[in-house]
């Protein structure tokens, strides 16, 4: 019986998709997506909870909120999740390129889907090496100004990044303002009570955990981490004691950098903290090249000093997103811990 055209345009569509998907599977493919995940989970997240869970198939990567690990208490709309989300899709895509993959984004309602191709371009840029050493550091910085090539630098990075030296006007009003929502979070029992159970109180604690806040994330040194684990348990960091200690430190952080930088966007819903997810990870990689430290602290959203803010900022027709503390200190040494990815395999 001789073939149709039908039949035959059919064949040949079948043995293109064949070849297509053969071509997708060829040996290296799945392994680099496997790569590209042990950079995505390198991303950032409030109390290092790492709030997110993937599934993968042969050639993509969709990333979910893992609902054990929201902060129901600091984060009840689950903004910061979405924005830690962003953050580990533009590790997945940078990382991408590294492995002549190009990537295409979309998300829905309950996730962000990744889809990897293979990529002839040349990509001279290296982001593997800025992705592993970026990191959190909440000890004091210089109390010094960026200089003018860095201020340049992060002035034309993007539209809804500003930076506000510490010795500004608006800079003295974040400072401000920081400490005010820290001191208001810290004498809040609930978020306190949530924030105890995020930090890790224990060597045995410490060897078995690979989330939450161990005593080098909060900025501690060798010698201070002995005396924290002695001092303090999960009952004793909603203490006076611990609250005293922390309001101290956190005066200490806003007066003793370069400035804030704050990153703003038009909305306030899911698909631009998702944007200022990717944003947040493009510039922290960044100032991490450049030697700058970061310090997100975004308590001033969290509390209801978050209007008086944005009025004194005169941004009222933008929404804030994230407020990070930037300055030059010293590398951290360390690493906070990142636990086993949850992965479900299609």
């Amino acid at each position: 019986m001789p073939l149709t055209n039908e039949s035959t345009n059919w064949a040949k569509s079948a043995f293109l998709s064949f070849c297509i998907l053969m071509f997708c599977q060829m040996p290296g493919f799945s392994q680099n997506i496997n790569k590209i995940l042990h950079y995505g989970q390198r991303a950032p997240s409030s109390h290092n909870a790492q709030m997110w869970q993937v599934d993968t198939t042969y050639n993509s990567i969709r990333i979910r909120l893992d609902p054990t690990k929201l902060l129901n208490k600091v984060d009840p709309s689950n903004r910061e999740a979405w924005i830690s989300l962003g953050a580990f899709a533009e590790n997945c895509i940078l990382s991408a390129s590294g492995f002549s993959l190009m990537c295409d984004i979309q998300h829905d309602s309950t996730g962000i889907n990744l889809t990897f191709s293979k990529s002839t371009a040349a990509h001279k840029e290296k982001y593997a090496k800025w992705i592993i050493q970026r990191k959190t550091t909440r000890t004091p910085f210089k109390k010094e100004e960026l200089s003018t090539e860095h201020q340049t630098i992060i002035k034309n990075f993007d539209v809804n990044i500003t930076y506000y030296p510490l010795n500004s006007e608006y800079g003295k009003i974040i400072a401000d303002n920081l400490y005010s929502s820290n001191i208001a979070q810290l004498n809040n029992s609930t978020k306190l009570q949530e924030l105890s159970e995020w930090t890790i109180t224990s060597r045995k604690e410490e060897k078995q955990r690979k989330d939450g806040l161990s005593p080098s994330d909060l900025g501690l040194n060798s010698f201070s981490k002995a005396f924290f684990y002695a001092l303090f348990n999960k009952e004793k960091i909603q203490s006076h004691r611990f609250i005293n200690i922390a309001q101290r430190n956190t005066l200490k952080q806003v007066n003793n950098c370069s400035g804030f930088i704050i990153i703003t966007s038009a909305r306030n819903n899911k698909e631009e903290w998702i944007k200022s997810g990717r944003l947040l990870q493009r510039l922290w990689l960044k100032l991490t090249e450049l030697n700058i430290r970061v310090h997100p602290m975004s308590q001033s959203i969290e509390e209801n000093y978050y209007p008086e803010l944005k009025e004194k900022l005169n941004i009222n027709n933008k929404e804030i997103q994230m407020i990070i503390r930037v300055g030059y200190s010293k590398p951290r040494k360390d690493c906070s811990a990142r636990s086993d990815l949850k992965i479900n395999n299609g």
